[in-house]
């Protein structure tokens, strides 16, 4: 057998999404808990301490692998390439060190549904026989049961996994998010509008005669010079939008149709123009303004930048601190026939 020290794999993409998929399986819950996270340790408790100036070792051997695939193959049929398995190595790895970083910070022993837990297995065990559940519970502990128990390590890896997220999250410094404001200029710009009014004439019931009464209705708007406020009565009832609709392209196209939104872009403004298609029928249009993209001062989408900021940058920052828990392990894989990195 042969000895590597290994580096997860990149947990983007598909990879994580497999990964992500394989350990929320209840099966593999049990292969990646009980024994497997004993020999994990490479024959040692999961609390005992390396050597000073030594990384604790995280070993896997021929049984964890074909453990981790039987649990697959269980779950998702046979097929698993040589991708896949490296992200599910991956994740075994991630969730060793997120439970022994989550018993060396003791957030086994204020949770009361791990202290529950452990009481019960330490009544299940004959422990203390007619003790009270603070008894079981520290004979449990006392005897290491809890450490092989598939329900308290899923439990503590998922306690450890919101301490990295909230860490990952500390609220960014004023520097930082008026940069993100500057680089992200146009994403946070106002998208440009265009305010007019419409007057409609419906294909229905009118058919054919709809394009040319909409002719005639232009040139009597025009020679008449009716203004806006007053044309809406001249054409037909339109239920989908107001009279006067004041919309972002992406709006109109949904109002309208993108024909008529095409259309509205060279339209001139003050006069009335068209007639113009849309799904329903035709309409004459009056440009009042057309609002250019405008970006917000920072001080007014200030709270905005920061949630964008921290949906981009959380995740780097979670894989930062996965990598900073990952230096203090020693993770080697020992299995024959497996090449070095």
């Amino acid at each position: 057998m042969t000895g590597e020290e290994i580096r997860p794999a990149n947990p983007r993409g598909r990879l994580a999404a497999v990964a992500s998929r394989f350990v929320r399986a209840p099966l593999v819950h049990f292969a990646l808990g009980g024994g497997l996270m004993f020999l994990l340790a490479g024959g040692r408790p999961p609390l005992a301490n390396a050597p000073a100036g030594e990384r604790a070792p995280i070993v896997l051997g021929s049984p964890e692998l074909e453990r981790l695939r039987e649990a697959w193959r269980a779950a998702y049929g046979p097929s698993l390439d040589a991708a896949e398995e490296e992200a599910l190595l991956a994740t075994a790895i991630d969730d060793e060190v997120l439970f022994r970083e989550a018993l060396a910070r003791g957030l086994d022993r204020g949770n009361r549904a791990l202290k529950a837990r452990l009481a019960e297995l330490g009544r299940s065990f004959g422990l203390a026989t007619g003790a009270d559940a603070e008894a079981l519970e520290v004979a449990a502990r006392r005897l290491g049961i809890g450490a092989d128990d598939p329900v308290v390590r899923r439990h503590l890896i998922e306690l450890m996994r919101l301490a990295v997220n909230r860490a990952a999250g500390a609220p960014p410094g004023e520097a930082e998010l008026r940069r993100y404001y500057e680089e992200h200029r146009d994403e946070l710009a106002a998208p440009p509008r265009v305010r007019f009014t419409h007057v409609f004439t419906g294909s229905e019931p009118r058919g054919e005669r709809a394009r040319r009464d909409t002719d005639e209705l232009l040139l009597a708007l025009r020679r008449e010079e009716v203004q806006p406020a007053a044309a809406a009565a001249r054409g037909d009832a339109f239920h989908a939008a107001p009279g006067e609709v004041a919309a972002t392209r992406t709006r109109i196209e949904r109002l309208f149709g993108a024909q008529f939104a095409a259309a509205l872009d060279s339209a001139p403004e003050r006069a009335w123009a068209g007639p113009f298609p849309s799904v329903y029928g035709w309409h004459l249009v009056w440009v009042h303004e057309r609002v250019p993209a405008r970006l917000p001062p920072f001080e007014a989408v200030r709270a905005e930048v920061a949630r964008r900021f921290d949906r981009s940058e959380r995740p780097r920052r979670v894989a930062e601190v996965m990598r900073k828990l990952r230096e203090k392990y020693e993770v080697v894989v020992a299995e024959a026939g497996r090449g070095g990195r």
